[in-house]
């Protein structure tokens, strides 16, 4: 059986990685105040963005790919959250795009969940030893 969310898993992992890898970047050329706050999120969305790629076609691996993007919307909240407090109220309408991201990921290893769910169940032929 195909995994039905292996697009979604492919496009926004590739996404992941060029848009956290930008980001890892220029904070590290920009801003070197808030030290490993700033770098937690991009490394974070970057091994995202590789194990989406990696395992985008493996429905055994779609729980884990699940995990990380509810994970990853925990982080998103606590990023808008903080922004909102101590930079400025309009951080989370500048910042929308990037909740778009884990959510097409939890909607791709969603997909991969369902398309797991309903395989048929491999047969084993027993061997005859005689």
């Amino acid at each position: 059986m195909t995994a039905s969310g292996k697009d979604f898993l492919k496009v926004i992992g590739i996404l992941y990685i060029v848009v956290s890898a930008w980001s890892f970047f220029s904070h590290l050329l920009g801003d070197l105040t808030m030290g490993a706050v700033l770098f937690l999120l991009p490394s974070y969305r970057i091994y995202m963005g590789f194990i989406g790629v990696k395992y985008c076609n493996i429905l055994e691996k779609a729980h884990k790919l699940r995990r990380y993007a509810i994970a990853d919307l925990v982080l998103c909240g606590i990023n808008f959250l903080l922004g909102s407090i101590f930079i400025s109220p309009f951080y989370v309408l500048d910042h929308l795009p990037t909740l778009s991201y884990p959510i097409l990921y939890l909607i791709g290893a969603s997909k991969n969940i369902t398309a797991y769910n309903t395989r048929e169940p491999e047969v084993e032929i027993p061997s005859s030893e005689e």
